[in-house]
């Protein structure tokens, strides 16, 4: 309908124009009403989120902190983790990585530090500290399974030779590039060991897929036919590809890898 066909129509019913006009009027004010109440909703769920962080800080810190410092040392972080763990007192190297992944690409007046470098875990760390922790120890069953394979000496650390068997064989028998090698050790080694702990591993063999799947990685050695989509055959590993056949499945242990099951022979 046009604008003059509606203002013919007005003019012989000027009550159903009104009429039509506080209609309109009411549903407006009826949507303004609901914006401002989720609104007021979203407000009050950041102010609960924000009071359940500050409850959850201030607790975590009224017991295991020293001295008001708003931060957890080694000490104190290992202590709270024991808590958290049910009385089971994480490794010097869990603790380690644990304050390494709080801290990592933390950032403190415009300095954004290595991960080792500060030696403690801020308040504002705190969850994500605790998130590290969980996510690790959510993957301890198939972490545990890969080291039975790779590490016979049970020191509980892959070392660089350890690490290139496992490289090996998650590259379908083909032997990495000692270049290779050496950039997955270095890049997944956040604790500083010169070592792959168990904490470390599932950033092994996530950043070992990351340089496997990209072509122009600067880390690959492309002089070599070993690394690349089609060394990995139908299997594929369940990152980006076709899953395992079935059979395989059956006797590949899986570690997670971020978002991703990174699957081992």
């Amino acid at each position: 309908v046009g604008p003059s066909s509606r203002f013919a129509r007005e003019t012989v019913e000027p009550w159903a124009g009104e009429q039509a006009g506080v209609v309109i009027l009411r549903k407006m004010a009826s949507l303004v009403i609901v914006q401002k109440k989720k609104e007021a909703a979203r407000r009050q769920r950041v102010a609960e989120m924000k009071r359940d962080h500050k409850r959850f800080v201030d607790e975590i810190l009224g017991r295991w902190g020293h001295d008001g410092k708003k931060e957890l040392e080694f000490d104190s972080l290992k202590a709270w983790l024991t808590s958290v763990n049910k009385g089971v007192e994480p490794s010097d190297d869990e603790t380690k990585w644990v304050m390494a992944m709080a801290n990592q690409g933390h950032t403190e007046n415009g300095t954004t530090f290595a991960s080792m470098e500060r030696k403690s875990v801020l308040a504002d760390d705190l969850e994500k500290a605790l998130s590290a922790w969980m996510s690790y120890k959510d993957s301890c069953p198939e972490i545990e399974e890969v080291f039975k394979k790779f590490d016979p000496n049970g020191d509980k650390i892959l070392d660089r030779a350890e690490l290139a068997l496992l490289l090996t064989d998650l590259n379908q028998g083909q032997e990495p590039a000692e270049s290779e090698v050496d950039w997955v050790l270095k890049e997944a080694d956040v604790i500083g060991q010169g070592a792959i702990s168990k904490p470390c591993l599932a950033k092994a063999v996530s950043l070992w897929y990351t340089m496997v799947e990209d072509v122009d990685h600067p880390a690959r050695d492309n002089s070599r036919k070993s690394l690349g989509k089609e060394s990995l055959g139908t299997s594929a590993r369940e990152v980006g590809g076709t899953p395992l056949p079935e059979t395989q499945k059956a006797v590949a242990p899986s570690v997670f890898c971020g978002s991703k099951a990174c699957t081992l022979q």
